[in-house]
């Protein structure tokens, strides 16, 4: 014997109708969603596959110290450039190109207090480019020179400036195959200027030494020639 249930909607209240209609709107978005959750898990599996077994060797060149340099001026500004040295490290077994420039930090990466260098050929690296043999260490000279017309207008001054070393990505053939990517590091150069001009407060210690002096041997003058005319 066969059982059969019609369902016709005059049977049922407005409410269990909402209910049965609510019923199989859950069942087909479940219905759906374990698809789409299967055909996700399908993907993810092809992805982690090739992943594990076509995955590309990556490799960058040079390792690089100090990763800042805070450069604080003696008083009245050094009468020499100013000299400080970045080193670039090649751990690897070929040879790599290694330049270095020196740039000014955009605007928004300026930390609060520092502006800009107002000429940027006053920082200089030398040499621009060096060679690197495998496992060894090269390295930059930063030389910093203010100009003598300038420096009065420079006192009490915070400066960032970058020195972007960078290799030429060329680092040889891989073991199966890979790419290089050209690495671009950033030094940091922090430069502080004196905060005043030593040779103008040092001055009037020297005036008042030599007029005191002056006093002395004035005093002794006086009271030798005195002493004299008594006897």
């Amino acid at each position: 014997m066969q059982v059969q249930f019609f369902y016709h909607h005059s049977l049922y209240p407005i409410k269990e109708k909402l209910i049965i209609l609510f019923y199989y709107t859950v069942h087909g978005m479940v219905i759906v969603a374990r698809g789409v959750i299967k055909k996700t898990a399908i993907i993810l599996f092809i992805f982690s596959f090739l992943l594990m077994h076509f995955s590309i060797p990556v490799k960058s060149s040079l390792v690089v110290l100090p990763g800042k340099l805070t450069i604080t001026m003696p008083e009245g500004f050094p009468k020499e450039a100013i000299t400080y040295y970045i080193y670039a490290t090649n751990p690897y077994t070929y040879g790599v190109n290694a330049s270095a420039i020196i740039e000014n930090p955009p605007v928004t990466s300026l930390p609060e207090g520092y502006t800009s260098i107002p000429d940027i050929s006053w920082v200089n690296v030398k040499p621009e480019k060096i060679y690197i043999p495998p496992n060894s260490t090269g390295k930059f000279e930063i030389i910093i020179d203010i100009p003598e017309n300038q420096k009065p207008l420079q006192y009490n001054k915070n400066w960032e400036v970058w020195a972007t070393i960078s290799d030429d990505g060329n680092g040889g053939d891989l073991e199966g195959g890979g790419a290089i990517f050209k690495v671009e590091l950033t030094v940091r150069l922090l430069i502080h200027t004196p905060s005043s001009d030593k040779s103008i407060t040092v001055q009037p210690s020297y005036v008042l030494i030599i007029l005191i002096v002056a006093i002395l041997v004035t005093f002794i003058i006086i009271f030798y020639s005195k002493k004299s005319r008594k006897n």
